[in-house]
């Protein structure tokens, strides 16, 4: 799961700098998305340097991690998981015909 985590961090997350969001409610989005957005500093106390999970986090540990959305160029992937279904309840990336969820996400192999 961590090699995993890491090759999404490498891929796509690691472009993405904080300094290029703004905070809006509790939720960073990118300064560019939001046209009416003031360009000022984040009132966010603990910014991170960096959105790259740190190495020594836990697995599951988000603690000090801000929530962001951020467009990121469609990158075709072939992911490997364990399949677990589940009922719909308006989780994100979810199947919305099966409820079939992938986690944890063991391997990614970029195409």
């Amino acid at each position: 799961m961590r090699v995993a985590r890491k090759s999404v961090d490498d891929k796509l997350i690691a472009p993405l700098k904080p300094h290029d969001f703004v905070q809006m409610d509790d939720t960073l989005v990118p300064r560019a998305a939001v046209l009416d957005a003031p360009l000022q500093p984040l009132a966010m106390e603990m910014l991170p340097p960096s959105f790259v999970t740190p190495e020594s986090a836990e697995p599951f540990a988000s603690d000090g991690m801000p929530t962001f959305q951020a467009k990121v160029k469609p990158t075709r992937a072939r992911i490997t998981g364990v399949g677990f279904f589940d009922r719909v309840h308006d989780q994100t990336g979810v199947s919305p015909l099966n409820g079939i969820e992938l986690h944890p996400i063991l391997k990614i192999e970029w195409l």
